[in-house]
């Protein structure tokens, strides 16, 4: 203890005796911790914390398929990701879904919003229930073209008003008709950690919002 005591006096007596250098040293000690603390806390919120309001998140899992053609974590094909689900025992079920950014208009000004298109068993494996309305039924987003009905993410319902009378309605989603069935319960913002989504709308859809494609259908459609 009496080495220890001395140790600490002699660097105290160093430190006043060079006052600028500690004060730099100090400083940069101070940007280090502070920098490795915010990097923790941005990854912890992006990758490491499980999405805000699904249900039972330790047993969910994210799959990713990986080749020579693309990144280490990288999107699956439909035809694949029904595989992983259909030829498998370990799985319950499978939530799917596949980014765009839209065009809303519910009759006012248009709005920008982040879509995601998503297999009808979307909400049911995710245990997310619905604030208002309903979510989709297992059989939506099965068949290309059908299905153009959407469920509005609780914060974008509010930027809308959060007028109850919109469920029910057809608004337009990059002017395509789509009936608006319900609003998603409002602590579940999507499955992407730091991005807020807009809406919810059948992988159905996919072929009306993009004419032609065939992404539903072809194994080497990654994403």
């Amino acid at each position: 203890m009496d080495t220890l005591l001395q140790d600490l006096k002699y660097a105290l007596r160093q430190c006043a005796a060079r006052p600028g250098f500690t004060a730099v040293a100090l400083l940069t000690l101070m940007l280090g911790i502070g920098g490795t603390t915010v990097i923790f806390t941005v990854i912890n919120g992006l990758l490491l914390r499980p999405p805000a309001g699904v249900r039972q998140p330790d047993r969910l899992v994210a799959i990713f398929t990986s080749d020579y053609s693309g990144p280490p974590f990288g999107g699956s094909s439909l035809p694949d990701a029904l595989d992983f689900v259909g030829r498998t025992e370990v799985l319950s079920g499978l939530a799917v879904y596949n980014n765009q950014i839209v065009s809303f208009n519910a009759g006012t000004e248009p709005v920008r919003a982040l879509a995601q298109l998503v297999n009808g068993d979307y909400f049911r494996v995710l245990g997310v229930s619905s604030a208002l309305g309903r979510t989709f039924r297992p059989d939506e987003g099965a068949t290309p073209g059908t299905d153009p009905v959407a469920v509005l993410s609780w914060g974008f319902w509010r930027k809308l008003g959060g007028d109850s009378a919109i469920i029910g309605r057809t608004v337009r989603l990059s002017g395509h008709p789509v009936t608006v069935v319900g609003v998603a319960a409002r602590d579940f913002t999507g499955l992407m950690n730091g991005f807020d989504v807009g809406l919810w709308v059948p992988l159905s859809q996919l072929t009306v919002l993009q004419a032609g494609t065939t992404d539903l259908v072809q194994r080497g459609a990654r994403s």
